[in-house]
């Protein structure tokens, strides 16, 4: 019987808490530039040749706030559902790229879209909405890959066990949860080119394509290592 402190070994080593960290300091830099003054920070951060760069540190929302928590509540499900071997190296690409492609996706809305002036400054386009956007987007993916390889092990004949068909129901919900938010509560369609649509549109469509590339390279070389066990298994036969 599993104990809590095993439990909580398991939570550590997959790296749940090291994806708590990121995003709370996060929300703490959010909190903290509101103390300042939002608008202020922008105006500092606009005369800065590479201000754009700390833009998702700007608090925009107390909705972006909660956005940022409930990204964390997905990142665990996904995170440990996911091979105990692999979920350190998962934790790891989701803190880092969903931070990477929302500054990105900031400076890209800041060089094409953004005109925005005070005082004859350009001001920077700021927020961290556009972190919650690409930590959706990348979820949705690797959801999508978990129940995609669930179904293709039940077509191949594969007897999945309770806990497996209740962690495929879990992905389904949580998949249904965060396509509802990204299609209903942040819909794309609007036709306008400001920072909380716009912006969110390019930190979703990073953080898609990134994933994907990370699925695939991960698939090719799970293949990869698979091969490499068969051999070894040929190998050993000839020599038994």
């Amino acid at each position: 019987m599993q104990t809590s402190t095993s439990r909580w070994s398991g939570i550590q080593n997959a790296g749940i808490p090291l994806i708590t960290v990121g995003y709370l300091v996060v929300i703490a830099l959010n909190l903290w530039t509101l103390q300042l003054g939002p608008a202020t920070v922008v105006y500092d951060l606009s005369l800065l040749p590479y201000g754009g760069l700390l833009s998702i540190i700007v608090f925009d929302s107390w909705g972006t706030v909660g956005g940022l928590l409930g990204v964390i509540l997905f990142y665990g499900v996904v995170v440990y559902g996911t091979v105990e071997k692999r979920r350190l190296e998962v934790s790891l690409y989701l803190l880092f790229s969903t931070i990477l492609l929302a500054t990105v996706a900031g400076l890209i809305y800041d060089r094409f879209f953004d005109n925005t002036k005070f005082l004859g400054t350009v001001l920077i386009a700021a927020g961290a909405s556009t972190v919650a956007e690409a930590g959706l987007a990348a979820v949705i993916v690797l959801l999508l890959a978990a129940i995609l390889r669930i179904f293709s092990r039940w077509r191949s004949g594969e007897k999945a066990s309770l806990i497996v068909k209740k962690w495929a129901y879990l992905d389904i919900s949580f998949l249904l949860l965060a396509l509802t938010f990204i299609f209903v509560s942040q819909p794309f369609y609007i036709p306008t080119i400001a920072y909380n649509w716009r912006g969110h549109e390019l930190a979703f469509a990073l953080g898609v394509t990134a994933t994907v590339f990370y699925v695939a390279i991960r698939r090719n070389g799970q293949i990869w290592e698979n091969q490499k066990g068969l051999a070894r298994a040929r190998y050993g036969q000839k020599n038994s």
